[in-house]
């Protein structure tokens, strides 16, 4: 019993580990966006960095199949 808390404990560190670094990728893209010379590209990038990561912390509150598809998924947008 004590190794599924363990694992449990495990997997909830897994995806706070994951949506801290979409997190932190959604920063390089807003950072990226400043830089950018197309005005519609820049506004584009600028709600990218800042939905999916949103979206991703959503995934802590999901159960258990639910969590890592959202935060597969919101690696693969970012």
């Amino acid at each position: 019993m004590a190794s599924g808390r363990a694992a449990g404990f495990a997997r909830a560190a897994l995806v706070g580990y994951g949506v801290v670094i979409v997190s932190f990728l959604g920063g390089v893209r807003w950072g990226v966006g400043m830089n950018h010379p197309n005005p519609e590209h820049r506004t584009s990038l600028f709600m990218m960095s800042a939905l999916v990561p949103l979206v991703a912390w959503g995934a802590l509150f999901m159960p258990h199949p639910h969590d890592l598809v959202v935060l597969i998924g919101s690696f693969l947008v970012l």
